[in-house]
């Protein structure tokens, strides 16, 4: 098992790399090769053993796999220990890890029961990796797609099927070159010529697909700014005027230099209730005389509930939008009633966010603006429905500080990437620490500021959006998975009952 566990981590460290910070995207195009030559062998070996114990064999494998990819993956959190402690982080980075390693032993498991088909592979995989990231302990981290953020050749594909057909996509690859591999003999050449089709049809596709752009005559200027406070300052209440002042001093830069038409800061500035500080709103009532509005981000409190909420203020009114899909643990307590039954309330911090109801377009000289805050950028729910209601950019506000030197911004920040690929609708990022930029509707970065730089960035940006069918259809390729899979478990159940009546 010594040589089957070097490959298998293997595998998984070559899935990593492929993700910031190294950003080996290609690697993602052969890095389950190793795994899959594991489970070929296990398949061959065991073959003739007792079901039951090919079974098991197949969903340890999986579950080995799940251990160090995740586990690896999920290195961030010691992140945190300045906020928590080494015992708690130590805590939840095993259990956490052992949780979502769980849906890989059922991954290689389903393939098990579906007679090791590897084409089914990409299938199975779609299925538990959507099913791994839904939920309130649910996580896009790992999802194989995103680290396609930046190939050309490859990325294009989530705005026909979302992020999940891109890992659709990048696991049949795999596959389809593990095939080839493994069948190269003569009798194979006719099987093998179609993978080498498959391979280059996809890669080719680039050339070939194009959605349709929808014209606008619509255009903004905005300033995106970026303050660069660690969290241990911004958790000093004293430090709050400070920081106020740093994000209207910079945007009086903006102001003086651009005349913006937006100017956009992050998510929670401060932890005060921002919106009632007059030497805050005073000037930026007085900048938006100008015909200059802004965007940021404050806790707000309305009928004794406080919400994490996004506020745009123009010369005339201030709306808001309450964050809808908050941070468990971190923002609420998901299943705090079962905490209260088991007498584990003094765990539970004294006061919370609620969560906001309905998403809200913000409306600036008939130009519609998206807000999405912090977790909302990382699946595509959210800004799937903003478009169809006719948004024209996506406003992404985040507070990446807490993650400190970790790759965990640059990840978040190849999620809002695909966001924009999926709705064909440019976004603009406003980041405590980075990243603060520019994106257009093909997920291309237009303008970036590096992390802990303190300074804004500007652009004019055209509203032209992309009319993709993603718009449409939505992960779509999950529900065909699920109907391809269920298919597959239910022949291959009347196959076995029919032997066992001949028998």
């Amino acid at each position: 098992m010594a040589v089957q566990s070097i490959l298998i981590f293997i595998s998984a460290l070559t899935c990593l790399i492929a993700f910031p910070p190294l950003n080996l995207y290609w690697l993602q195009l052969v890095s389950l090769i190793p795994f899959l030559y594991v489970l070929h062998r296990c398949y061959i070996y065991f073959f003739t053993t007792h079901y039951i114990t090919q079974l098991k064999w197949f969903t340890f494998i999986g579950f080995v796999f799940g251990l160090f990819y995740m586990g690896l993956s999920n290195v961030w959190v010691f992140e945190l220990v300045e906020f928590s402690s080494w015992v708690a982080m130590v805590v939840l980075f095993f259990v956490y890890t052992v949780y979502e390693a769980l849906f890989f032993a059922l991954m290689t498991l389903c393939l098990r029961l579906c007679n090791g088909k590897f084409m089914l592979f990409p299938f199975i995989w779609v299925i538990f990796e959507w099913l791994k990231s839904i939920g309130p302990y649910g996580s896009p981290n790992g999802i194989l797609g995103y680290s396609q953020a930046n190939n050309d050749l490859i990325n294009h594909i989530a705005s026909a099927g979302g992020i999940f057909f891109v890992s659709f996509v990048c696991v049949l690859i795999n596959v389809c070159i593990f095939l080839f591999l493994i069948k190269s003999a003569q009798e194979y050449r006719h099987r093998n010529l179609m993978y080498l089709v498959v391979i280059a049809s996809i890669l080719l596709s680039s050339f070939y697909y194009a959605p349709r752009l929808l014209s606008s005559s619509k255009s903004i200027s905005v300033a995106s700014i970026q303050a660069n406070h660690v969290m241990p300052f911004k958790f000093k209440r004293k430090n709050r005027p400070l920081i106020r002042q740093d994000y209207l001093r910079l945007s009086q830069l903006a102001v003086d230099r651009y005349k913006p038409d937006l100017i956009i800061w992050p998510e929670t500035i401060t932890a005060s209730l921002n919106l009632d500080f007059k030497s805050l709103m005073t000037p930026i009532q007085r900048m938006t005389a100008t015909n200059t509005a802004f965007i940021f981000g404050s806790p707000r409190k309305e009928n004794n509930h406080y919400y994490n909420s996004a506020a745009f203020v123009t010369s005339q009114t201030i709306t808001t939008y309450d964050k809808i899909q908050l941070m468990p643990f971190g923002e609420y307590w998901p299943l705090k009633r079962v905490f209260q039954f088991l007498r584990l309330s003094n765990i539970i911090p004294g006061s919370e966010y609620s969560h906001g109801t309905s998403p809200t377009l913000f409306e600036f000289n008939t130009i519609k603006l998206a807000p999405i805050i912090c977790l909302e950028s990382t699946n595509s729910s959210l800004s799937r429905y903003y478009a169809n209601q006719g948004a024209d950019i996506l406003i992404s506000l985040v507070n990446n500080a807490w993650f400190k030197d970790s790759s965990i911004a640059a990840r978040q920040l190849q999620m809002l990437q695909f966001r924009s690929i999926e709705v064909g609708l440019p976004s603009i990022q406003s980041a405590n620490m980075g990243f603060t930029c520019f994106i257009n509707a093909t997920g291309k970065i237009t303008g970036l500021l590096d992390k802990y730089q303190q300074d804004y960035v500007y652009q004019s940006i055209d509203c032209i959006a992309i009319n993709t069918p993603f718009r449409t259809w939505g992960n779509a390729i999950v529900l065909v998975s699920f109907i391809i899979i269920l298919l597959s478990l239910l022949r291959r159940y009347y196959i076995y009952k029919h032997v066992l009546d001949n028998h």
